[in-house]
């Protein structure tokens, strides 16, 4: 399972509910978009799905796109990488970090080491309140925020296989 670790530099803004059509971008969202604002559409049903996702874009040169949930509880959200047997099924295939050229692993030297190192990498573990656990390792790589129709530019994140 990858993780995205959500900073200040990426934030969700719903400007459309429903069926996976394409937006239409509107003044409003093009206004928000010159200001800073980036723009995806939010999927889901809370009545029939239980829960809203976004897509996004991750790595380089072709982006991979993962459907997240949005989940307002979690500073992560989570999408599989591939050689991850638990990780269940998907609506998108598993992120291959080696397919991206952007893609960095966090070494053992850098700060942000909260869980300690797994082969020579930054690992982190993170325990939801229902009670499941996810751990792997961190890395660095381009992201954007919504599908190829939206017009957000790439920033780089953290993410952990």
């Amino acid at each position: 399972m990858c993780m995205l670790r959500w900073g200040n530099s990426v934030a969700l803004l719903a400007v459309g509910a429903g069926a996976a059509a394409a937006p239409v971008h509107n003044a409003n969202a093009t206004r928000l978009q010159e200001h800073g604002v980036e723009t995806a559409w939010l999927y889901g049903n809370i009545n029939h799905y239980a829960y809203y996702f976004a897509d996004i874009l991750v790595g380089s040169p072709k982006p991979q796109r993962a459907s997240v949930i949005v989940d307002t509880g979690s500073r992560l959200v989570g999408f599989p990488c591939t050689g991850c047997d638990h990780c269940g099924t998907h609506l998108d295939l598993s992120f291959d970090i080696s397919l991206s050229t952007s893609a960095t692993w966090l070494n053992c030297s850098r700060n942000h080491c909260s869980k300690g190192c797994q082969n020579g990498h930054c690992s982190y573990q993170e325990t939801y309140s229902e009670g499941s656990t996810i751990t792997g390792r961190w890395f660095d790589d381009k992201v954007r925020l919504g599908d190829s129709f939206e017009d957000n530019k790439p920033v780089y994140a953290n993410f952990g296989c």
